[in-house]
């Protein structure tokens, strides 16, 4: 069999001139969506084990790609991909609502409309979080952290939504539970401020500082879009 890359013989299972791989597999249904899954998620081992220090070192990952050291780790465009599938499929279970809430009322619910109103959430992070550390960093760095720690906790919290929303709708739960969707802004903010591992008091500051500029971006947008008609808060 000669190599599609480089027109080489390949008797082995890779290209001993180009290293291309031949797996020898046929293509077919489960073959396809394994090289999605495995190219676009990469649900590997290095996925869980990059979960794992962005949840305990948000600093090591955003850094390193800051650096230039891009290919270790999954990029940011594919925790973005990730969590945005997670969220989907979170709204998808819970017919549109996240620990109970839909952005849009019961007559008018949109599944894909709530998941675009909710990823709004994610530039709103970026602008604040830039505004406030626009001495430290430029848009584009700011984005990139953004991304890595919104994808982390909008997959933990996507995960929790679906049991909840279940729960909260049968009684079981008090609907003060809506209040994990502050919290979970709020973790992202406070892990993007962990990343410049400043001192604990000014650590705060911004903290503060950040969440006051990301309030005012909310207030502002709800009632342009209130005005316009775009939007209306619903249970």
């Amino acid at each position: 069999m000669k190599c599609p890359n480089c027109n080489t013989e390949i008797e082995d299972r890779f290209c001993p001139k180009c290293g291309i791989e031949n797996t020898g597999k046929k293509t077919t249904l489960g073959v396809i969506l394994k090289d999605f899954v495995g190219s676009v998620f990469s649900l590997e081992k290095s996925f869980f084990n990059q979960f794992g220090i962005l949840l305990k070192n948000p600093t090591r990952i955003t850094k390193s790609y800051w650096q230039g050291f891009r290919r270790y780790y999954l990029s940011p465009a594919r925790w973005f991909v990730i969590s945005s599938f997670t969220l989907a499929i979170s709204f998808t279970i819970t017919k549109g609502e996240f620990f109970g809430i839909s952005f849009f009322s019961t007559g008018n619910l949109n599944i894909s409309s709530n998941l675009l109103v909710f990823l709004l959430f994610m530039p709103f992070i970026m602008i604040s979080t830039w505004l406030t550390f626009i001495k430290k960093k430029n848009f584009s760095e700011i984005a990139v952290m953004t991304i890595y720690n919104s994808s982390l906790w909008v997959v933990i919290f996507s995960v929790i939504s679906i049991p909840t929303t279940f729960l909260m709708e049968n009684n079981h739960l008090p609907t003060f539970f809506q209040l994990l969707i502050p919290i979970m802004i709020f973790l992202i903010m406070y892990w993007n401020v962990r990343v410049f591992k400043l001192s604990k008091l000014k650590s705060f500051v911004h903290f503060l500082l950040n969440i006051g500029i990301f309030m005012g971006i909310i207030i502002i947008t709800y009632f342009i879009f209130k005005l316009l008609g775009m939007i209306e808060i619903g249970e």
